[in-house]
């Protein structure tokens, strides 16, 4: 898989791309890919991890999730799930036992673990990891983070020495300083990358390689003109388009097409989306099981909603292929719906700080199991929970 792999129409972004990764061979380096939601930044982040790999570096990455804010170190149990265990191992006691209560691999009792402790065994691991290759790391949607992995990594970049890469990529829909403008490095180079619009050629390659069609240039046109040649719009116009719907008369607004399109599948399906949708690390078997659904059936239903485009299953993983589709099966769904899934979540946590937020969202008004659920959280602070 080359670095052009998916992505149309930026060849100066991948230029950026390519010297980013050349730099971090040698010396601490970042690239932030910056843009509006649906314009492109996960696919050329895709395509940088995949550049890495190629080339032999170590890549340890994660993709935050908004319903993953709330949960201390999500992101960085993500960026160390994949670390070989005979690393970890060779920390120091105190780091060890850090690492793992941040992958939930003990319970063990000890010193309270604070962040300062997590950033001191992350930073070691990576500069062990770059002594026999470089090392990306590599984080989607950096906006997303929770608190304790910012902070982690806020302190841990300013460390950085010896060919260390960190590659994010960040929501940019607003005026204001991002979460990415936190995570510089203490030396090296950290550059920006905005991601602009496709034009409408560009468009009408993704379109029909995407959709495996093509549409007469007075449509393409249109396309282009309604979505500002933001891609993941132009595709959800010619989705509309390509079911039958006419151009003149499609919704006005993104959010307004993928309910539309959502609206599409069968009820039950979007029932086991609104489940995907309100759950960090949602999986077939916990949608089955928060629903009542079979897993059978369930799976079934979720391969019709994967065949639409609009998640994709990856043995028991399910993952939206869009973030603002999940956004819109969540905000679609009605409150009772919302808090009776949440309801059902929360019955189904193990994680006190999980139980906490789906309870929290369940209730209408702050009851006794809610308290005591939130304060049981709170006193969760083993794991480093702010």
């Amino acid at each position: 898989m080359g670095m052009t792999s998916g992505v149309i129409e930026r060849p100066a972004e991948l230029r950026a791309l390519m010297r980013f990764l050349l730099s971090m061979s040698e010396h601490p380096a970042g690239l932030a890919i910056e843009g509006d939601a649906g314009i492109g930044k996960t696919t050329l982040w895709l395509s940088g991890v995949a550049a890495a790999r190629e080339r032999g570096y170590h890549v340890i990455s994660a993709r935050a999730g908004a319903a993953e804010t709330v949960l201390a170190y999500t992101t960085i149990a993500d960026l160390l799930g994949d670390v070989d265990h005979t690393i970890v191992e060779r920390l120091p006691e105190v780091q060890r036992l850090a690492v793992d209560r941040v992958l939930l691999r003990t319970t063990a009792q000890g010193p309270s673990t604070d962040e300062s402790v997590v950033a001191a065994a992350f930073a070691a691991i990576v500069t062990r990891l770059s002594a026999t290759a470089p090392v990306l790391v590599a984080i989607d949607d950096v906006q997303w983070l929770d608190p304790s992995s910012h902070a982690v990594l806020a302190a841990v970049a300013r460390r950085f020495t010896g060919p260390i890469g960190l590659l994010l990529t960040e929501r940019t829909e607003h005026e204001g300083e991002g979460a990415a403008v936190h995570l510089r490095l203490g030396s090296g180079r950290f550059d920006t990358l905005r991601v602009g619009p496709l034009s409408l050629r560009g468009l009408h390659t993704l379109i029909s390689q995407r959709l495996g069609r093509s549409f007469p240039r007075p449509t393409m046109a249109r396309i282009a003109e309604i979505s500002a040649g933001n891609p993941f719009y132009a595709l959800e116009l010619a989705r509309a388009i390509d079911a039958g719907g006419s151009l003149s008369k499609l919704p006005a607004t993104l959010a307004e097409l993928m309910r539309m399109r959502i609206g599409r599948l069968d009820t039950d399906a979007q029932h086991l989306l609104l489940a995907a949708a309100s759950a960090s690390n949602p999986t077939v078997e916990l949608i089955a099981r928060v629903t009542g659904t079979d897993l059978a059936h369930t799976a079934e239903l979720l391969g019709e909603a994967a065949a639409k485009g609009i998640i994709t299953v990856d043995g028991n993983e399910v993952r939206f292929t869009h973030p603002l589709l999940a956004r819109a099966v969540y905000t679609d769904a009605t409150p009772s719906r919302r808090r009776a899934v949440h309801r059902a979540l929360a019955e189904t946590s193990a994680m006190l700080e999980l139980r906490a937020r789906h309870m929290a969202l369940a209730a209408a008004s702050a009851d006794p199991a809610t308290l005591a659920a939130l304060d049981s959280a709170a006193a969760a602070g083993d794991r480093g929970a702010p």
